[in-house]
């Protein structure tokens, strides 16, 4: 997702920025639920988490307050005490929204060949 604001209903605005792989690396060191069960398949626990930390990570500003990425416990406090339980609960939820609605717009698959009944067409010229 590209530089994104969102202003929350508490009138805060949170300026978001797109990640790099090196922030999807320092986001792992932060998950503590178990990446897949028993069977290998992912657990619910660590989906909500890496959608919480990707918010968090996403955060460039804050009411125009840079907010630094977190780095280590410390600094990932700091980033979190910039909202209200309220405040943070409604950014993760909005900025996941506008992620998955970034990704489909996206994903050449998700649109190509959709017919307006909504199957699948091969993409051939006419």
């Amino acid at each position: 997702m590209k530089t994104t604001e969102i202003t929350l209903s508490t009138g805060k605005k949170v300026v978001t920025k797109e990640g790099t792989g090196f922030t999807r690396f320092k986001m792992t060191e932060f998950l503590t639920a178990p990446m897949a069960d028993a069977n290998g398949r992912m657990t619910a626990g660590y989906f909500e988490q890496l959608s919480f930390l990707k918010a968090i990570f996403s955060v460039s500003e804050v009411n125009g307050e840079a907010v630094k990425q977190p780095k280590d416990q410390a600094s990932f406090v700091k980033a979190l005490s910039t909202f209200t339980d309220e405040e943070l609960e409604e950014f993760v939820n909005r900025y996941s929204e506008l992620s998955e609605e970034d990704e489909a717009g996206n994903d050449p698959v998700s649109t190509a060949g959709n017919s307006t009944d909504g199957s699948m067409n091969a993409l051939a010229s006419d």
